[in-house]
């Protein structure tokens, strides 16, 4: 064994930059499950009016609206006899904001609009910076715009210039580099590359939209982007490429030759390092995999940092080191990365993406350069010496995903959160937490549930596996305590945990009020409701260096079609009571309504409420499309004579003369049958309903003749 690798072992420092949580926690085991789970009240059909026939409807007012509903607010409408008007909306966004998502591509537009609300006064800067790109750059710009968290944006040590000088040097490199090329769509951008498949070039063209997360994204993990002198002034993807120090290799130069990108094959690659590393007959992946490698021959001493040009300028580094370096590098390069965690057994590397994702790991000092070897985690099951807890996929932007099966023999675990109602929790953090590989409990890996509580991890076998969840409304267990919840996990084995939190999420009381008894001055409110979209949000820390004492806990989104929202209609008293936080009484209720079409007949002159409310989420924002329109109800005029039969309107009854069987409808200003009466015999007949004095109106139908006619009752 060398001296540096014996001292790696007796100092035991970590291969990781990345900082997990690792300490001696208190051990739970998961509780049973209740024997009795929480019931949710049982569906009622709500009453609903429909203007009977015989009534003219008189437009009054409509409205349109188009709009984002975030976590905890809410969307409320008034209308009455006067029309409709707005109470309540979000956050409205400046005309500049507006201005720069209407020229953004259409993709984007709903993360712009989520993100923009999220950056306050901020919003018109990136919104000037949008509306200034050069519309070539502008899906680029307007990309980091909306999927950069708000609280990187806004912090003092960002320089929003930087996202426009990552899209520009993207362009610039592009016309260097002669195994990609960028290659523009209408709505997007993406990257084309010459690859080799059984002995033959052909042309390879990344999905989208690949090319936006694992390209532009300035953001490789846990670091803040910056080009300010701690990192001498220039943006990693500028410094990479065009600088280096006396005696090392410059990125653009051992690049400039480089014909393909990859030699695509099932089986792992291994390359190893070479006196005349840089061929010019090398793939791109290997070419910046050993620029890499020759960049950092040391094993990490000193600060350890996070920031690609403070580890290139350095050159030492262990496995954190070289993934953050070779995530940069090879985005600078134009080539699609991400990185991989195997956070409790103290490895990082990285993964490419062509045909699908494939490994990518480089060793330090001159080493070799791996491709699609998946022994990179070191797992026993693919000959390593470890058993493999999990291994965590991290997009730029922050969103986590397991892809533990990729390097070990793996078991599934789901996971649902419920408050102590029994109703799901959106945006928890749920970390998993396994034996830390220098003793003691560390974080393996994490997620974030969605509206419906629920979320999934592939982990490792023959582990165990420990909770903890993290939410607005607090930490569960606690947190200085783990949750047991997977003994020593078996291969292909599915685990399925439903937790409930000590918490209680926000909700709107809401009862249902019985039928209005006024029947004067009626007017009709037509509601056409559709959910089609909503976004999911998590979180990420972003450090600004090496020991950053006050990271940046950072938001991502993730749009996903579909969606839910809760509707009520409440009159003057309900809606009081509804802002309140009191037990509203409504005149509808529909929960969790994806879509919805209703007539609503207000019985009365009065102050009527629409709410959309999202009060319930903690972290989904719903976008939702609403068309409201609200008419007058004028009546018929009295029809007194038809061929087949007469008709006398008297204030205490109705005549009917008829040959043929006849049958007669009552109906109230509500739209309700109140009573009904059939004829069979031909003759002169009156009918004198048993119902209070008011204004009614009788649907008179013999064959498929049908006529209606106004009833005022005087008196009983």
């Amino acid at each position: 064994m060398n001296f540096w690798a014996m001292l790696f072992i007796l100092t035991h420092v970590t291969g990781m930059t990345y900082e997990p949580e690792i300490g001696d926690y208190q051990i739970i085991d998961s509780p049973a499950e209740p024997e009795a789970s929480f019931v949710l009240p049982v569906p009622y059909d709500t009453l609903m009016y429909i203007a009977p026939e015989g009534l003219i409807l008189q437009p009054m007012d409509s409205l349109t609206l188009h709009v984002q509903i975030p976590e905890g607010e809410s969307v409320v409408l008034k209308f009455n006899s006067s029309g409709i008007s707005v109470v309540e909306l979000p956050e409205t966004l400046s005309t500049l904001a507006q201005q720069a998502i209407d020229v953004s591509p259409s993709w984007l537009q709903h993360a712009l609009e989520d993100n923009f609300r999220r950056l306050g006064e901020y919003a018109d800067t990136y919104a000037l910076i949008i509306l200034d790109a050069d519309p070539q750059l502008r899906d680029e710009v307007a990309f980091q715009v909306a999927h950069i968290g708000a609280e990187i944006l806004t912090d003092s040590i960002f320089d929003p210039e930087l996202i426009v000088v990552n899209a520009e040097l993207i362009y610039a490199y592009d016309d260097s580099l002669q195994y990609v090329e960028l290659v523009e769509y209408p709505e997007y951008t993406t990257t084309r590359y010459k690859i080799v498949v059984d002995g033959d070039t052909i042309d390879y063209e990344l999905p989208f939209p690949y090319y936006y997360y694992y390209i532009v994204h300035p953001e490789l993990s846990d670091e803040i982007p910056r080009m300010d002198e701690y990192v001498y002034n220039r943006f990693w993807r500028d410094y990479l490429f065009n600088e280096a120090d006396s005696g090392y290799p410059k990125l653009s130069e051992v690049l400039k030759h480089t014909k393909v990108l990859w030699e695509v094959t099932d089986t792992a690659q291994v390359y190893p390092g070479s006196s005349a590393p840089f061929d010019s007959t090398a793939p791109a992946l290997v070419t910046v995999g050993r620029w890499v490698s020759y960049t950092l021959p040391e094993l990490a001493w000193g600060n350890r940092p996070i920031q690609p040009n403070v580890i290139a300028h350095e050159h030492n580094g262990n496995c954190g080191e070289v993934q953050d370096l070779l995530q940069a590098a090879a985005r600078t390069a134009l080539i699609p990365v991400d990185a991989h965690f195997s956070i409790a057994e103290d490895h990082v590397w990285n993964a490419f993406y062509c045909y699908g994702w494939h490994e990518y790991q480089v060793d330090r000092g001159g080493g070799v350069v791996h491709l699609n070897d998946w022994r990179t985690a070191y797992d026993v099951d693919w000959g390593g010496s470890k058993q493999v807890s999990s291994v965590m996929a991290w997009r730029s932007d922050g969103l986590t995903e397991t892809v533990t099966p990729w390097y070990s023999n793996a078991c599934s675990l789901y996971v649902q959160v419920l408050d102590a109602r029994g109703m799901p929790v959106d945006g928890a953090r749920v970390l998993l937490y396994s034996e830390y590989y220098y003793g003691g409990y560390s974080i393996s890996c994490w997620k974030f549930t969605n509206p419906l509580g629920m979320t999934a991890f592939a982990v490792g076998n023959l582990r165990n596996i420990y909770l903890q969840i993290r939410t607005p409304l607090g930490t569960y267990p606690d947190e200085n305590t783990i949750m047991q919840i997977i003994y020593y996990g078996q291969t292909g084995g599915n685990y399925y945990k439903t937790l409930y939190l000590p918490y209680i999420v926000p909700f709107v009381r809401v009862v249902p009020a019985g039928a209005p008894t006024d029947t004067t001055n009626p007017y009709a409110v037509d509601i056409e409701l559709t959910v089609p979209y909503k976004i999911l949000h998590g979180y990420a820390w972003g450090r600004r260096n090496t020991g950053d004492a006050n990271p940046i806990q950072h938001t991502y989104s993730e749009e996903e079609d579909g969606g839910t929202i809760d509707m009520y209609i409440f009159d003057s008293l309900g809606y009081e009571a509804y802002v309140e936080g009191g037990v509203a009484v409504a005149y509808y209720i529909g929960d969790n309504l994806p879509a919805e079409t209703l007539s609503f007949t207000a019985p009365y002159e009065s102050d009527w409420y629409i709410v959309l409310s999202n009060r319930s989420s903690l972290s989904t924002t719903y976008g939702v499309d609403l068309k409201v329109r609200l008419s007058s109800k004028s009546m018929l005029v009295e029809q007194v004579s038809n061929p087949k039969f007469n008709v006398r309107i008297l204030t205490k009854g109705i005549a009917v003369e008829h040959r043929q069987p006849i049958a007669l409808k009552l109906y109230d200003l509500t739209g309700r049958t109140v009573a009904t009466r059939e004829f069979t015999q031909p003759g002169h007949h009156l009918w004198q309903p048993n119902v209070s004095a008011g204004i009614y109106f009788v649907h008179v139908k013999q064959g498929d003749n049908l006529t209606t006619y106004k009833w005022v009752k005087l008196g009983r």
